[in-house]
């Protein structure tokens, strides 16, 4: 009924304190076009899991650029793989979870500024796979920087292209272990 009863003009009206105050059931209730007029920034971080990955895939770009910080840290594996890369281009990632990282496709890691991979931790980068690393290409696999090389596994250091590791600097190649030099050569 909640859904039935609330247009997307309507949605689009309501303010942060009232988006504040949506239950979960009410959040899953939402058509996909009520969630794209909805102003995230006023969403509690406990209730990004109540919208279906099929609803959060329908984001606007906008909606998508205001997820940061701990509402970015709520957002699931499952909701991030269903974004379009053009919202996946606009993430404010700085503070993205882990299992987020793990979500997004070789294809939409591939599309992140260098400045968005900069700001990857550490345990983003220790969870990239080797696919996600070789959708990077040598300008964005040399923003994980010097000290987020040492965050890659073995398998993973292995993985880099050719053109990947050629792009090292030797403050860079300085930091990699041994183990992972030896998975170079």
């Amino acid at each position: 009924e909640f859904r039935r009863v609330l247009f997307r003009s309507a949605v689009s009206r309501l303010t942060s304190a009232q988006v504040q105050n949506l239950s979960t059931d009410q959040l899953r209730a939402l058509t996909s076009a009520n969630i794209v007029s909805l102003d995230m920034s006023g969403l509690a971080t406990a209730k990004i899991a109540a919208i279906d990955s099929a609803d959060f895939a329908g984001l606007s770009t906008a909606s998508v650029a205001l997820l940061s910080g701990d509402l970015l840290k709520a957002v699931s594996a499952a909701q991030i793989r269903g974004l379009t890369t053009t919202n996946v281009a606009g993430l404010n990632v700085s503070g993205i979870s882990s299992g987020a990282v793990a979500g997004l496709e070789d294809v939409d890691l591939g599309v992140l500024s260098t400045s968005q991979i900069a700001s990857f931790s550490a345990a983003n980068v220790v969870g990239l796979t080797t696919a996600q690393l070789r959708s990077l290409d040598t300008a964005n696999s040399s923003a994980l920087g010097t000290s987020g090389l040492v965050y890659l596994s073995t398998a993973a250091v292995e993985g880099l292209l050719p053109a990947q590791v050629q792009n090292l600097s030797a403050t860079q190649a300085g930091y990699l272990t041994s183990a992972q030099l030896t998975a170079l050569s």
